[in-house]
């Protein structure tokens, strides 16, 4: 006998059925309108990504200029190299038994600081000073007259009124009467080069006025001074000349080459430079000190 249910029994059914549905929604909506209000409630966060904010730079001797946090265009920084970047000449004559002998030198060198005097304080080498040559010349060293004098960009002559030395890292500073005229200090940066990083060199090599050279950092290395060796092209009278970063600040001064490579170009790292704290003084103004100077400062014998 086949059994049905009756429409009694049906209807409770059907009407359980509406009745849970309709719970299960309205619970629902409770928990969606919790779930917004807590939400709501929570600080934004967004996803890290790219961002256009210059990311900032430590820098010292920036006078004038401190935005200097992002990479310039090749022409701006030329720009802005060119009027810090001083050439030095160095000469000399010495006596022999019989003949004198004179010799004469140039290379670069580039403003790093102006003192409360208004003069200006210029980085170079020492050996662009010819100091490394005249003591190659021993103890019978004679001096009839040694000179240095630095031309600003503009080609106007500063009187130089003293100097500094630090031969183990072939570092010299110039100090010259800042009634010269007005000129910018060159942004220094304190901030290691990475392999890799694209750099620019100013100086004069082979009295070739500001020649302005681009490269990248091969390798960092480690002297007396951290040492930076870049394709950058560098040659003699590029000597004492900046080497810049992307943002246009000096990373290094510009020194030697290796004579036996192409493209194995050195600079010393600008910070450990300024932090060296046994610099010499040269008296420039009297020679027989200056030879005592050349004979203790280099070990003469």
């Amino acid at each position: 006998m086949k059994k049905s249910c009756s429409p009694v029994v049906i209807g409770c059914m059907a009407g359980s059925l509406v009745v849970a549905i309709g719970l299960i929604l309205l619970m629902g909506l409770v928990i969606v309108g919790m779930m917004e209000e807590y939400y709501e409630d929570q600080p934004t966060q967004q996803l890290a990504g790219p961002t256009n904010a210059p990311m900032p730079l430590e820098r010292v001797n920036v006078r004038e200029d401190t935005s200097l946090t992002r990479a310039r265009p090749p022409q701006e920084i030329a720009r802005n190299l060119r009027e810090g970047v001083v050439r030095v000449e160095a000469a000399y004559e010495t006596q022999g038994w019989i003949f004198t002998d004179f010799d004469g030198g140039s290379g670069s060198g580039f403003i790093i600081d102006k003192d409360e005097d208004g003069d200006y304080w210029i980085l170079t080498n020492s050996h662009v000073m010819l100091m490394d040559d005249l003591a190659g010349k021993g103890r019978n060293l004679n001096l009839n007259f040694y000179a240095v004098e630095v031309y600003m960009h503009d080609g106007q002559r500063a009187d130089v009124l003293a100097a500094l030395e630090h031969n183990a890292a072939d570092s010299a500073i110039l100090i010259v009467d800042g009634s010269v005229g007005n000129y910018p200090i060159l942004p220094i940066t304190d901030k290691e080069p990475e392999v890799g990083d694209t750099v620019y060199a100013m100086g004069h090599p082979l009295g070739l006025d500001f020649t302005f050279t681009q490269g990248s950092v091969s390798s960092l290395r480690m002297d007396i001074t951290r040492v930076i060796q870049t394709d950058t092209m560098i040659n003699p009278g590029n000597s004492g000349g900046p080497l810049a970063n992307e943002y246009g600040e000096v990373v290094g001064l510009n020194s030697f080459m290796h004579a036996d490579g192409v493209g194995l170009n050195f600079a010393l790292y600008i910070q450990d430079l300024i932090e060296l704290d046994d610099y010499a003084i040269v008296p420039l103004h009297n020679l027989n000190e200056l030879v005592v100077h050349i004979h203790t400062l280099y070990g003469v014998r």
